[in-house]
């Protein structure tokens, strides 16, 4: 298993080999952490078994997620291919000017996607800041870089 060598990755990758280890009798998995740029070498020329990795959004749309797993996308390094998924993301496109309809084709390709292992979603992390309140102009991004502190200012009293 494959993982950047992020400080808290070595405690991530600890836990996943000790539950398959403990899951599945006889399986012995091998951790490597690497630095960043090996691991994406290694990532993009698929030379692993398995991969924590993780992905942020671009944009406020779940094919900003969904579209990495795509069969000819650039992006899909875990070489997933489904015709199905494929299909339901190919309908989705052409479902633009219907959007309750173009939803639930995504609903379907993310079960679509999950049921067949595409991906193992592990966790989401979250940003926590506080705001002093005498300041004013952080800006917080729902998707992208979480947050912007070019514009903070004194408040005025």
């Amino acid at each position: 298993m494959l993982a950047s060598d992020q400080d808290e990755n070595k405690k991530i990758t600890e836990y996943i080999q000790y539950s398959l280890e403990e899951n599945f009798e006889g399986l012995t998995v091998n951790i490597s952490l690497l630095p960043e740029k090996s691991l994406l070498d290694r990532e993009s020329n698929q030379d692993f078994d398995l991969l924590l990795t993780r992905i942020g959004p671009d944009f406020q749309d779940p094919t900003t997620y969904l579209n990495n797993y795509a069969g000819d996308s650039f992006h899909n390094h875990s070489g997933y291919n489904s015709s199905i998924y494929n299909e339901l993301l190919q309908k989705a496109g052409e479902l633009s000017a219907k959007p309750k309809e173009r939803w639930q084709v995504l609903i379907d390709a993310e079960h679509t996607l999950l049921e067949e292992a595409g991906v193992v979603p592990l966790y989401q992390s979250a940003n926590t800041a506080l705001m002093r309140q005498d300041i004013m102009g952080m800006i917080h991004h729902l998707f992208g870089p979480p947050n912007y502190y070019g514009k903070i200012i004194p408040k005025d009293e």
